[in-house]
């Protein structure tokens, strides 16, 4: 069985000589903070999220998994990106939240990996963002019935990862920008006005693009794009202000 050992040993803690119990520590915790154990059950999280989402108290999370909380129905992808962060990875979510009123919001979740004091993976660590804002929403739904197309699941709920590092698809952050709106229909010119380059330049990343691809066209290109995941990612501190504006 999987135990959170480096928490427990901090949450041993008592309250003799003043000192924290587990809940005074992570509920000190900036933000809002949650904790799952290797078999993604919720192992502990803070007022704020309790607040946030709308529960009564941490009995209504605690020990359970995504499938039984007022997100549900987006469990599978909540899940889903726990999965490589169990594997050692740390990575940035933008996805939708269900309240136990029913509203959604927008969230962008930091997630990293919680280790023992033997370098051991014991649970993932989750750092939540609310994104306010209605028309933020509309974009993000806009995209994704975008993408939702593209990928030919149209009933099919997206989750995005934000990444400055796109060196598992061989390509720049800058390449990964032009492939971002190369993928959803934008011409090198129109990429060039969207990012303040020339035509030519814009060009020049598409075809460096096309070469590492090792494809023979833009269509090869936007195929591979899809089928190695590509679709699911964004660049990391332009998809809000820039690239979400322009889809």
């Amino acid at each position: 069985m999987c135990y959170l050992t480096n928490l427990v040993k901090i949450f041993s803690m008592s309250r003799k000589n003043n000192l924290l119990q587990p809940a005074d520590i992570i509920d000190n915790l900036p933000g809002i903070v949650w904790v799952k154990d290797c078999q993604l059950n919720y192992y502990a999280c803070n007022k704020q999220l309790i607040s946030y989402a709308g529960l009564k108290n941490s009995d209504n999370i605690i020990g359970k998994d995504d499938f039984y909380l007022p997100w549900a129905k987006y469990a599978e992808h909540y899940r889903e990106g726990d999965l490589p962060i169990l594997n050692g990875k740390s990575m940035t979510f933008l996805h939708p939240m269900r309240f136990t009123s029913g509203k959604e919001a927008l969230i962008l979740t930091r997630k990293t990996p919680l280790q023992n004091s033997f370098n051991s993976v014991v649970g993932v660590l989750g750092f939540v963002t609310p994104l306010p804002g209605t028309r933020r929403r509309q974009v993000i739904n806009k995209l994704g019935i975008i993408d939702r197309s593209i990928r030919g699941h149209s009933n099919t709920q997206i989750q995005y990862i934000l990444s400055d590092n796109f060196q598992d698809f061989d390509i720049s952050k800058r390449e990964a920008v032009c492939l971002f709106y190369l993928i959803r229909g934008k011409t090198a010119k129109e990429i060039g006005l969207i990012l303040g380059i020339s035509k030519r330049t814009a060009e020049k990343h598409l075809e460096s693009i096309r070469a590492k691809f090792n494809c023979e066209s833009k269509s090869q290109v936007i195929s591979k794009a899809i089928e190695m995941g590509f679709v699911n990612f964004l660049p990391n501190d332009t998809f809000i202000d820039k690239v979400i504006d322009d889809i």
